[in-house]
């Protein structure tokens, strides 16, 4: 499970190839750095940490669920170099998930052209965000 400040995602044998059951019974690090991950049904599998999180990270399901969110913070955290408040960023996550998926780069665009990025570095304000939903994803 994952929650991100704002939702809960939950990860499971239905939605995450690496999971072969729903129920965990042990997670344990030993001396070595190794992860253990136990579950019901299944014996003890042993990995790597770097081998867990590499495979986690190159699930398809892992990468829906992350990649948008974590995106939408880093420009928050970039350009404006603050915490996201909540409606924005559900404002931004709907449009890279549903309104037109995948642009980025009028994302990126609206960020640098916005009044708060522009008083960052000058009391005078001279771009908008219009040009930016005219950019192809």
């Amino acid at each position: 499970m994952r929650y991100d400040g704002v939702r809960f995602t939950v990860f499971n044998k239905s939605n995450s190839k690496g999971i072969v059951s729903n129920r965990f019974t042990c997670l344990c690090e030993d001396a070595d750095k190794t992860l253990w991950i136990g579950t019901e049904g299944s014996s003890t599998q042993t990995e790597s940490r770097a081998r867990v999180i590499r495979k986690l990270i190159e699930y398809t399901e892992y990468i829906k669920a992350e990649y948008n969110p974590a995106f939408v913070l880093a420009e928050y955290y970039s350009y404006l170099r603050r915490d996201p408040d909540a409606g924005g960023y559900q404002f931004w996550l709907d449009v890279l998930n549903n309104r037109v998926p995948n642009n980025y780069r009028s994302m990126v665009c609206a960020f640098i052209n916005s009044a708060e990025y522009q008083l960052r570095f000058s009391s005078i304000v001279i771009r908008t965000d219009k040009i930016c939903g005219n950019l192809a994803p």
